[in-house]
């Protein structure tokens, strides 16, 4: 191969054994994953990457995580080049990271229900993990993460084989930002034993993180057919939701490994990860006032109004404004517009004015209105001030 940071091109690859090269056309299919049902052949072509979050910095942090199918040798890339004709681009170099599967023959992830019946309301499931270690495997995982879509999900119960884990007497961080810092210090040491906690993902996902003791082949012995399953409650806030997952092990460096979706338990007819909702409303759930009427006098009680809201089917971050007028209709208050992706959220109002003064007690008439996907929605009410 090139050396690191030399140029590439045709000589370069023509230049590689024909075993570095490996073209693909003489590769049994049986090295290829899955295309739309059919054994064999490569998956689809992922979204297009972000080349600026790809790049790799000076230090050597950067990079993107690639979303491929789990246990498979190898993989095409293509790159565009955009020219113009007073710039040109070029390609330094292209790095890889791969890592040996924890789990030598894959995880198998499926979630029940698989349809739901209206966006924005707490749905329970099941979500069930099937490992499957090489015969004397030496590795193992401590940690599962699922993809979630609200920041509220709940971890019900922990169960392997049928046996009920008991969760640790820990709290997370208030500050979900906090939380995976936190998950990472907590020893989880006893078996039986787990902890969690939901936080922002490094792709601007939910995460919900679970962490155990490490469990090894002898926890999944071969032809035991045992199971994780964990039951959740979560709200949806699109149509199509999938609840992807990995599990890694965070005293190594390893690459989390993605589970495969299919029939990780028997009882179970979805064979999938992804949820549908059968009906969908607004863009905007009802947003509710709390508390109302609210006494911003510095008291520490019920000094600013919480304005509570959930955004669906948005498949971009919507731009939110809230303002608040008089009955008259003279505008007091505009706060900054703020950018939510789908979710849900909350602004406050403190009970000032553009100026930063107090407003005097009365009713004031609020405006909340999302701007995106061409498809604007608002909502207006009423929230008393009282001294």
């Amino acid at each position: 191969w090139p050396a690191r940071g030399s140029r590439l091109d045709a000589g370069s690859y023509l230049s590689l054994s024909s075993v570095a090269r490996s073209p693909y056309k003489g590769l049994p299919a049986n090295l290829f994953g899955p295309q739309d049902g059919v054994s064999g052949g490569w998956s689809p072509w992922s979204a297009p990457l972000d080349f600026d979050e790809g790049a790799v910095e000076p230090d050597d942090t950067g990079g993107v995580p690639l979303s491929l199918p789990p246990l498979m040798r190898y993989v095409q890339f293509r790159v565009d080049f955009a020219s113009t004709e007073t710039s040109g681009v070029r390609l330094d170099y292209l790095e890889f990271d791969y890592a040996r599967p924890l789990v030598g023959r894959g995880v198998l992830a499926e979630i029940f229900p698989a349809t739901a019946s209206a966006l924005g309301q707490p749905l329970a499931l099941q979500y069930v993990l099937r490992p499957t270690f090489e015969t004397d495997a030496t590795t193992g995982f401590n940690r599962i993460d699922i993809a979630v879509p609200a920041t509220d999900t709940e971890l019900d119960s922990f169960l392997l084989d049928g046996g009920r884990w008991q969760p640790l007497a820990l709290t997370a961080p208030a500050d979900p930002n906090l939380r995976s810092a936190w998950l990472d210090s907590v020893s989880v040491e006893d078996a039986n034993t787990y902890t969690h906690a939901v936080y922002p993902g490094s792709q601007g996902t939910l995460t919900l993180g679970i962490k155990t003791a490490t469990l090894t082949d002898a926890d999944f012995p071969r032809g035991q057919d045992r199971e994780i399953r964990i039951y959740l409650r979560t709200s949806l806030f699109t149509l199509l939701t999938r609840f992807q997952s990995w599990v890694w092990h965070d005293a190594s460096t390893t690459i989390p490994q993605p589970t495969s979706a299919g029939n990780a338990a028997n009882d179970l007819p979805s064979d999938g990860v992804a949820v549908v909702v059968a009906q969908s409303g607004g863009t905007v759930d009802t947003l509710t006032v709390t508390p109302n009427p609210f006494s911003p006098n510095g008291d520490g009680v019920n000094d600013d109004a919480a304005f509570d809201f959930s955004l669906m089917l948005f498949l971009e971050p919507a731009r939110v404004e809230l303002e608040f007028t008089t009955l008259a209709g003279t505008v007091v208050r505009r706060l900054e517009p703020v950018s939510r992706s789908v979710g849900r959220h909350e602004l406050h109002w403190d009970g000032r004015d553009d100026g930063g003064r107090l407003v005097p007690p009365g009713l004031y008439i609020y405006r909340f209105t999302a701007f995106g996907d061409g498809d604007d929605e608002t909502q207006m009410g009423v929230v008393a001030v009282a001294y």
